[in-house]
């Protein structure tokens, strides 16, 4: 497994998850993201996210506060890449 931690935020930062992701889900059949925007309270970007893997992988999101850790543990098991955005880099780190 590849663990890829972006930690800077703003638009800029999703043009480098992009770029990276082309290159690791370029191959995949069929990828999967898994996005998780554990910090993201009210509001959580999941419109905004997939239209920007579009064309490159199906987006899948988990909501932590409102998912059972069941089905959190199956999403994971099945995406390609596990994308967390914001400041949830620097908890990882």
């Amino acid at each position: 497994m590849n663990l890829h931690l972006f930690s800077t935020p703003g638009e800029p930062f999703l043009h480098d998850v992009l770029e990276v992701s082309q290159s690791l889900l370029g191959s995949q059949r069929n990828p999967v993201v898994l996005y998780l925007p554990a910090a993201s309270v009210e509001r959580h970007f999941i419109r905004e996210t997939r239209a920007a893997f579009s064309g490159l992988a199906k987006v899948i999101t988990i909501k932590v506060e409102s998912h059972t850790s069941d089905k959190v543990r199956a999403a994971v098991a099945r995406v390609n890449l596990l994308f967390i955005p914001g400041g949830n880099t620097y908890l990882l780190a």
